[in-house]
């Protein structure tokens, strides 16, 4: 059984859960009884979000490789910031600790300063009408 298919089956069956998720939300539409989502369409929807999250996050880390990569000092600085938080590179790298490394944020920011999310608002057409 697939994950929005349980999560279907939990809220069907008047379980809520501890910490909601986004399928979860999307299935649960209280608000109007009259319409509630396919388990197809929250798959669907939790593919595109899953594919929207692929494309910006490689992008990111595009800018980051090139960037390093062109930037021996640049690189150099990271790695070594890195090195002394983990000295032992067998050690498990947990986010909590990366977001303390003043040098490895600057570094997301600045990927992030160029991939930034473009929210464009696209305008509608109507067509003439005739009278």
């Amino acid at each position: 059984m697939s994950f929005v298919a349980e999560t279907k089956s939990k809220l069907d069956a008047g379980i809520t859960p501890e910490r909601k998720t986004l399928v979860y939300a999307l299935l649960d539409q209280e608000d109007d009884k009259e319409w509630r989502p396919s388990i197809r369409d929250v798959t669907d929807e939790m593919m595109i979000i899953t594919s929207a999250a692929t494309d910006t996050t490689t992008a990111a880390m595009t800018i980051i490789t090139l960037n390093l990569l062109a930037d021996d000092e640049m690189r150099d600085t990271l790695m070594g910031e890195l090195t002394e938080a983990y000295p032992d590179p067998t050690t498990p790298i947990k986010w909590a600790e990366l977001e303390r490394l003043p040098f490895f944020q600057a570094v997301m920011k600045e990927a992030l300063r160029f991939v930034a999310p473009d929210i464009q608002c696209k305008d509608v057409v109507e067509p003439e009408t005739r009278d």
